[in-house]
């Protein structure tokens, strides 16, 4: 069965860009033997993540990732059975900083800053369905 987590979080202390991109390049590797995809979108000060998969694989990297202890004040937005993939060809994509601009902000409810913990459930969603357009256009990062 096909579901959908979405959650924030925020990080213990800032990642470097060596760090986020360790993270990254594990996601990418990892992801594809367990069929998972996703989106990832970082600030320095929150995370945004969206992954898709079979319901136990996203379940057991949900345990993994709540008792991560690089990020804190884990926040479970969404996770529910879907019948197709937001980010069918990504095994994690990625939406840097630059992409979350003041009229983007906005237009999904957040005033200046990114601040996932205020976006219900539909908004995070259709930010990060957003995101993902933007990035397969070029103006993000994707894998």
């Amino acid at each position: 069965m096909l579901v959908r987590m979405i959650y924030a979080s925020r990080p213990v202390q800032p990642f470097s860009t060596a760090n986020l991109n360790a993270i990254l390049a594990t996601a990418r590797k990892n992801n594809p033997v367990h069929e998972l995809t996703g989106m990832l979108v970082y600030d320095h000060s929150h995370f945004l993540q969206v992954i898709e998969g079979d319901r136990s694989h996203v379940n057991g990297l949900l345990q993994n990732l709540v008792k991560d202890t690089r990020h804190k004040d884990f926040l479970l937005i969404k996770f529910s059975s879907e019948t197709s993939r937001l980010f069918p060809h990504w095994s994690m994509g990625y939406a840097p900083e630059i992409v979350l601009s003041r009229p983007f902000l906005f237009k999904y409810g957040v005033a200046t800053t990114f601040n996932p913990y205020i976006l219900p459930e539909s908004k995070a969603e259709a930010m990060l369905a957003e995101l993902g357009e933007l990035a397969s256009a070029g103006t993000a990062l994707a894998d």
